[in-house]
């Protein structure tokens, strides 16, 4: 699909060039802006805000802010000279968990939507991981690229870098978010999930094939599910089992650091979300159903539905120190994921299982 040219903007202030990259008409990216004039580096604040003024005039634009560790800025002075501000803090070197990278998207659509002059700049610290995110993504969700595609785009218009989203955990979410837009019926799913108390438990990680110094330290690996401390479970087989009976939220983190000299090293760390890996397992696999059934009566048989689920993730796709690639010796071949999905069971999620099983016997995209 053919998108718009990004046009041509102005984006030099009193002699000084700044990081705005557009990449649709009406989209554009940017490094956080300051109003410490000390920063030179940056953009200051109030130069990005003379030039959206200047190319598109007042009350036509928004900044979207998505940076947790530090605002920047006062955003009082963003409202002052003319435009809006939208602030979705999301952390550094991490994917935007996906409701909200949902909901961020659909924000920047209702606005640009409001009048065909309205125009959005994102950024969170150097326009590059979390910016890419939400672009990449509404690229999608607005013209139905795929992430290769949306990200392609993004990569070629972002003057800045041109690297695109490169982290391991932000590329696997942009997938998430990819196989989410595909069908309305998936669409569904997820939703009547979020409803239903869904919930991951009793997590197992295994490292499988472990180099022999992992195997030998395996008591001073520490390994944390969403903050929480792993116990070591077993070692054998070539397998490290490390167990916690953590609840998560339907976005999980597992770290990895091993404790050599009371000094701890960063290994890894992986991102998932535990209701679309659910999904993606579910669909995969043949499920029996009694098409005869009433939805009630099988609520009333089974309140609660359980299932086991695996992710498995190599070594390359594991995110590194900072998000980097950088993650020193390879010391594992990959790691599982292994939790107890449970959920509550009603009539509409009976039904929403019902129309995926049915699409998958009649051969129809699920």
């Amino acid at each position: 699909m053919m998108l718009p040219a990004p046009g041509k903007y102005s984006r030099v202030i009193h002699g000084r060039k700044l990081d705005l990259s557009y990449i649709l008409p009406n989209l554009a990216a940017c490094s956080g802006p300051t109003d410490n004039k000390a920063k030179v580096y940056a953009n200051n604040i109030v130069d990005l805000i003379e030039a959206l003024n200047r190319n598109h005039g007042k009350n036509n634009w928004m900044i979207v802010n998505l940076r947790e560790e530090k605002v920047g800025y006062d955003p009082s002075i963003v409202k002052d000279m003319g435009g809006e501000f939208l602030y979705r803090p999301f952390k550094d070197h991490s994917p935007i968990p996906l409701f909200s990278l949902l909901e961020t998207v659909v924000e920047i659509e209702e606005y640009l939507q409001r009048s065909p002059t309205n125009v959005v700049v994102v950024h969170c610290k150097h326009g590059k991981g979390r910016t890419g995110s939400i672009i990449v993504a509404y690229l999608m969700f607005k013209f139905g690229l795929c992430f290769r595609e949306a990200n392609a785009v993004f990569q070629e218009r972002r003057r800045a870098f041109r690297t695109g989203i490169t982290i391991q955990s932000q590329i696997r979410y942009m997938h998430y978010f990819e196989f989410f837009l595909l069908d309305k019926k998936r669409q569904q799913f997820y939703r009547q999930l979020l409803k239903s108390d869904f919930c991951a438990t009793d997590v197992k990680i295994r490292i499988i094939n472990p180099s022999r110094s992992l195997l030998d330290n395996a008591n001073n690996m520490l390994v944390t599910i969403s903050g929480k401390k792993a116990c070591l479970k077993e070692v054998e087989n070539m397998r490290i089992t490390y167990y916690c009976a953590v609840s998560c939220e339907p976005d999980m983190v597992v770290r990895f650091d091993l404790n050599l000299n009371s000094i701890l090293q960063g290994l890894g760390r992986v991102w998932i979300n535990t209701v679309m890996e659910y999904i993606y397992q579910y669909l995969a696999t043949k499920q029996s159903f009694n098409y005869f059934e009433r939805p009630r009566s099988k609520v009333k048989k089974n309140p609660t539905q359980v299932a086991h689920c695996l992710v498995a993730i190599p070594w390359s796709e594991l995110d590194g120190f900072k998000g980097t690639k950088s993650k020193g010796v390879k010391l594992l071949e990959s790691v599982e994921i292994e939790f107890t999905a449970t959920l509550k069971n009603t009539e509409d999620m009976v039904s929403i299982q019902r129309q995926l099983a049915l699409a998958g016997m009649l051969g129809m995209k699920k």
